[in-house]
């Protein structure tokens, strides 16, 4: 308790007023949640999370980790939502979890909001429909905290009674951020809160978490928004790492402990091919030894009881010998199966893209004023030339026809007006939820419906370099995480001869972990063809070497 707060309470105790005294301390202190040797699993039994104990006091807490490490769930678990295998929760005031998640589409804003019994009692009373009931529920303060909250997310005005889905992704999002206004909890959690908003929603969930004045936990794959926490906990470090400071410095300290990963690693599998080949030396020196022994015998240049003796005392020798090598093999592989473990947790997997041969002075594409009607609304006009491997970025707010854009440079929209030239050998276009897929059957399956053209040896070739080995390829596609269905669509674009030459790519990072967008990025940053992305992601287009934005 601070100096300030301890003499608040002092003066409350000397005042007699002692049953004010807890209200005091829990007004005066800040909320803080605590969890004690959690143990989560998944709802296949798999341990996600095991004896884990963390505080999360005021400030913003970034949690990280791979898809299907159990960051969603540990939220769940913190609200109250879910209950963990074993461990304890403890909260100092209340929560509010932020999701993505609302539920049917059907029901009102207001209903997700968390509002809505008391908004639909407020607007029956003011329409003169009221009744008692109605009377008795009714919190006349609400008009004007909705009023502020409604302008605080640029979505003043909002009707409220329409269901939520009819929303756009960036206007649900800003109304479940009034709602969280609204709620009056101390503690916000959030999860992926900045998925599939431009700039300015970005800006905005970036400005009310770093105002929030309690404990912010808050799992995202933002790296912009990651940068302004106060902590950083790593899910996938042993122990749950705790790194203080936000994404630059975590980044940092991660990519110490993946050098030290590889290096470990290396030591390791040094070791393990060290105490096999001793083993191996060893069985040999024995074999030999055992040889001689069965010649001295047999030429009668040994008395057989002595021989036999010595053969037993020396088999007795070579089991106890056999065995203490054994152990130290045993634990030799055991240290480099750790180590490897360690090292595919913390090193992003590597995809290498087939070269399209694009020569840089060849044109590839050429859009002269095209202009899409969709009911009362006009997209464009829009006038676009790419020669050669360019990377070019499609910006504009959430609703402004950027997806159907590139939808018409695919060919699979015919715009209303203008000219689309296109010089490429074949474009790929790669959606954000990469639904061409599909979420039922197994990959391979998949694969082999969007590339009838290929013969199988060639798909599981295909499936292999974007790594999917083995049995992998049965993998159900409904199993598959985010990271996943990116490296599946991907080999489902560049299976087969040749590869493309135009990529399109509309919000590819919204459903992956940091570590599938930073093996993106790498994969992307060595393409030698041209690129047209659709990203509100900052830090991704920049490590993807675009050069060129346009605006609609």
């Amino acid at each position: 308790m601070s100096v300030c707060i301890a003499e608040q309470v002092k003066w409350i105790i000397e005042t007699k007023c002692k049953p004010l005294v807890f209200i005091a301390i829990r007004c005066l202190m800040p909320a803080y949640l605590t969890i004690s040797d959690l143990t989560v699993a998944a709802p296949d039994g798999t341990i996600l999370l095991d004896n884990l104990s963390l505080t999360f006091g005021p400030g913003l807490t970034g949690i990280v980790g791979r898809n299907g490490c159990g960051k969603s769930t540990l939220l769940n678990i913190l609200s109250g939502d879910a209950a963990p295998m074993s461990g304890a929760v403890h909260r100092s005031g209340g929560c509010h979890l932020l999701t993505q998640d609302t539920g049917p589409s059907t029901h009102t804003a207001a209903f997700v909001m968390g509002i809505g019994p008391a908004h639909a009692a407020i607007r029956r009373l003011m329409d003169g429909r009221g009744d008692t009931q109605d009377a008795a529920l009714a919190d006349w303060t609400l008009p004007d905290r909705l009023s502020t909250a409604l302008d605080r997310v640029g979505m003043a005005g909002a009707d409220l009674t329409r269901a939520m889905g009819s929303f756009s992704g960036g206007e649900r999002m800003r109304l479940l951020l009034a709602g969280a206004l609204l709620s009056g909890a101390e503690v916000l959690l959030a999860d992926e809160p900045t998925n599939n908003l431009d700039a300015a929603g970005r800006a905005l969930v970036r400005d009310i978490m770093t105002r929030w004045t309690n404990p912010v936990i808050l799992v995202s794959h933002d790296r912009e928004l990651l940068d302004h926490a106060d902590r950083i906990i790593d899910l996938d470090s042993p122990g749950a790492e705790v790194v203080t400071g936000g994404w630059t410095r975590f980044a940092e300290e991660r990519d110490a402990r993946r050098a030290r990963a590889v290096e470990a690693l290396t030591r390791s599998e040094a070791v393990a091919r060290r105490e096999k080949a001793e083993r191996q030396a060893q069985r040999e020196k024995q074999d030999q030894s055992r040889a001689r022994g069965r010649q001295a015998r047999s030429d009668g240049s040994m008395p057989k009881m002595w021989h036999d003796a010595q053969a037993e005392r020396a088999q007795q020798t070579r089991a106890k010998a056999e065995a203490m090598r054994s152990d130290r093999v045993g634990a030799a592989e055991d240290a480099r199966e750790a180590a490897a473990e360690a090292v595919v947790r913390l090193v992003p997997p590597r995809m290498t893209l087939p070269e399209s041969g694009l020569p840089r002075g060849r044109a590839v594409l050429r859009l002269h004023a095209i202009r899409v009607r969709r009911g009362d609304r006009t997209v464009g006009p829009v006038s676009l030339d790419i020669t050669g491997p360019e990377r070019v970025a499609v910006a504009g707010a959430n609703g402004v026809g950027k997806s159907t854009l590139l939808q018409v440079i695919a060919g699979e929209v015919v715009p209303d007006d203008g000219c689309r030239e296109v010089h490429a050998r074949r474009i790929a276009r790669l959606d954000q939820d990469f639904a061409a897929l599909g979420s039922g059957g197994r990959l391979i399956d998949a694969v082999r419906r969007l590339r009838p053209d290929v013969a199988d040896n060639d798909l599981h070739a295909a499936l292999a370099r974007f790594g999917f080995r083995n049995t992998e390829a049965e993998t159900p596609l409904a199993g598959l995480s985010g990271g996943e269905r990116l490296r599946a669509g991907l080999m489902a674009a560049f299976a087969g001869d040749p590869a493309p030459d135009l990529l399109l790519l509309d919000e590819p990072t919204n459903h992956l972990d940091v570590l599938a967008t930073e093996a993106l990025e790498q994969a992307l940053s060595t393409y030698d063809g041209a690129l047209v992305v659709v990203s509100h992601d900052a830090r991704f287009l920049a490590e993807i070497g675009v050069t060129r934005r346009i605006g609609l």
